[in-house]
């Protein structure tokens, strides 16, 4: 067989698909290299060998297709097995989430706008725009994909950012779907939405579409400071009317987002491929006051930033006595970050500023005269222009402090068994005994946030005095004890204190009260002790009133490039004339921060409670740092002592 015999008989078993192009030109580099070596052999030689090696590139060919067809079929199998499990995994997790969505009517049975639950206690989400209508009342139904109507409550609401939180009973426990971090969200992820479009469903049964996402940190308009939507998902999925309130979820089954507005044609209400979510992430800052029932305020610095070419994003209009003029920053200055976030333009800063509620403490860097400086500040709640104001329902704010007490109790193991005894005997002997140091600021002042720059817990001239101390107190008595043994804070050697005073006593009985401002300090002290014996919880918070989110922030916050903690605010009034913030972490549940404000003068005391630690029956802080303008004070843990007594 010569050459152009084998290249024939090459090009027809390609033909009949028997080999690939590929399969055919293995075959002709073989044969030619074959060739190319035999070039010296006699002349009979090489026809012997052109024709062994035509006859062996021929069988080789012929193998080929059979190796090919049974590799191919390998293929086609892995890739259909694939294709079959990721099918089967995206319709159970579509079918979980489906128990989770929410079809939202009224009264009259009316409406079809969506929501998902969130937690087992029947809390979820939805659109503003899409509860708004049940204000009066504050009452609807949600329909289940069991084809039930649950009863509804509202109960608090983010005007500004389009988001509402609802509570359904009825049942003794919920389906619900987790909340998924929505800066994880890239385009191209998978996008399902899932609602009730149309109102297709009678029977409550969701409608799920299924796209990608297709753009992140959108912004979008609104009408002045309402329906904001801030830092949204972009999505082809369909989204269409009455899906409004319901889940964006990822093909994990989190809920990235909440389905709220659409882009749609001029000839009428439809999508055209464009729709938004507002992230999950955002709403996660504003999700405690929602729980409590609260009318949320989207935060402001009160300043305005502007695009200079060549130098960034410049403030350059704020007004005296405004978040960012309090925080040392003046017009001129080049904004480097905020909250964490370096700012790349004048619109980045609009939309990230848009997802932080008012009353957030948030760490600005910015730079003057080549000179980065780092502030931190509160930021200053924007009007939601509600045309009838939003009054907070009592009995919603209480049940978010008991939750909020309660998961304290049991992440700082003083719940349940302690404080049902607690509860059982009235009375329980605890002892706090510490190292007290203490140390004077330089600069005289330590703002919330700010004090702690040296490693521990102030910029100071070094220890003043250390002593050893020891609270005493009863859960079922309202006065507590301080006996200090050496130099320490000075002052009284035995201090008696409950929320209202603080006294002393001296070799004669005599009473002397101590002034407001250091008052108020043991007050505050009086209800954190309170708060580890179990007893606050036992009262089911009696005397707080939850008042939303903040951010834990300052020297005392873990710093990991992360987002800083979320924080339940818990507010109470103490000694008569101050004011307490009581901040827990969200995740955690731990106390974290206590920030007590003498109302006449202005007066601030920190407490960073650092550390916690397994004490005896307790979880404790190691470290209690106590920061005011004149000095700081810190309390190491030397031992924990709590008994209950009969």
């Amino acid at each position: 067989m010569d050459d152009q015999d084998a290249s024939l008989s090459l090009l027809m078993a390609q033909a009949r698909g028997q080999m690939s192009v590929v399969q055919v030109n293995l075959v002709r580099q073989s044969a030619r290299a074959e060739a190319r070596g035999s070039l010296a052999a006699p002349l009979r030689t090489r026809s012997v060998d052109r024709f062994v090696a035509g006859l062996c590139c021929l069988l080789f060919a012929a193998a080929i297709p059979a190796i090919a067809r049974s590799d191919a079929q390998d293929d086609l199998t892995e890739a259909l097995r694939i294709t079959r499990q990721a099918e089967a995994q995206r319709i159970a997790v579509i079918d979980r989430a489906a128990r989770c969505v929410v079809c939202v009517v009224d009264a009259q049975r009316r409406g079809g706008g969506s929501g998902v639950v969130i937690d087992e206690e029947g809390y979820g989400l939805t659109n503003f725009h899409v509860v708004a209508n049940l204000l009066d009342t504050r009452r609807g139904f949600g329909g289940l994909c069991d084809g039930k109507l649950y009863p509804l409550e509202v109960l608090g609401i983010d005007v500004g950012g389009d988001v509402a939180m609802f509570r359904l009973t009825g049942r003794e426990r919920f389906d619900a779907s987790s909340l998924g971090d929505s800066d994880a969200v890239a385009v191209g992820d998978t996008a399902i939405a899932m609602g009730n479009p149309f109102v297709l469903a009678e029977d409550y049964t969701p409608t799920v579409t299924l796209g990608i996402v297709t753009g992140v940190h959108r912004y979008q308009w609104g009408e002045g400071n309402q329906l904001v939507y801030s830092d949204c998902i972009q999505v082809d999925t369909a989204i269409n009317p009455g899906n409004s309130g319901g889940p964006l979820m990822s093909a994990r089954g989190e809920v990235i987002g909440i389905n709220g507005r659409i882009s749609i044609n001029a000839r009428g209400r439809f999508n055209v491929g464009v729709g938004y979510a507002i992230s999950a992430n955002q709403i996660k800052r504003f999700m405690p006051g929602l729980r409590a029932g609260l009318l949320v305020e989207h935060g402001s610095l009160a300043a305005t930033v502007d695009d200079v070419e060549g130098r960034g994003a410049l403030f350059n209009r704020m007004y005296d006595g405004a978040p960012a003029w309090n925080a040392g920053i003046r017009p001129g200055d080049r904004l480097i970050s905020f909250a964490g976030h370096e700012i790349h333009s004048r619109n980045h800063f609009a939309s990230l500023l848009g997802t932080y509620p008012g009353g957030w403490t948030v760490e600005v860097v910015y730079e003057r005269d080549g000179q980065r400086r780092t502030a931190i500040t509160r930021l200053e709640p924007l009007s939601s222009g509600m045309d009838a104001p939003f009054e907070v329902d009592p009995r919603v704010n209480a049940t978010a402090v008991t939750q909020v007490l309660r998961r304290f109790a049991e992440a700082a193991g003083v719940a349940p068994q302690r404080t049902q005894r607690t509860q059982r005997t009235g009375s329980s002997r605890n002892l706090w005994a510490a190292r007290e140091t203490v140390a004077a600021m330089d600069d005289g002042s330590a703002a919330e946030g700010e004090v702690g720059a040296s490693g521990n817990g102030g910029r100071n001239r070094g220890d003043e005095g250390i002593a050893s101390v020891t609270f005493e107190w009863r859960a079922s008595e309202s006065d507590a004890v301080l006996r200090r043994s050496g130099n320490g804070a000075g002052g009284p050697k035995e201090v008696t204190f409950n929320v209202s005073s603080a006294w002393w006593l001296d070799s004669e009985g005599k009473r002397f009260d101590l002034p407001p401002t250091e008052a108020m300090n043991y007050a505050a002290l009086r209800v954190l002790l309170s708060l580890f014996d179990g007893s606050e919880v036992t009262n089911n918070g009696g005397g707080f009133v939850h008042r939303g989110a903040d951010a834990w922030t300052g020297w005392a916050a873990p710093r990991n490039g992360a987002e800083p903690p979320i924080l339940h605010v818990l507010h109470r009034d103490v000694a008569g004339h101050a004011l307490a913030r009581f901040a827990f972490d969200v995740d955690e549940g731990f106390l974290r921060r206590v920030v007590v404000t003498d109302q006449p003068s202005g007066a601030q005391t920190v407490f960073d409670l650092l550390d916690y630690a397994d004490r005896g029956p307790a979880r404790f802080p190691r470290s209690v740092v106590v920061s005011s303008a004149d000095a700081v004070v810190r309390y190491d843990t030397v031992e924990l002592i709590m008994v209950e007594t009969e």
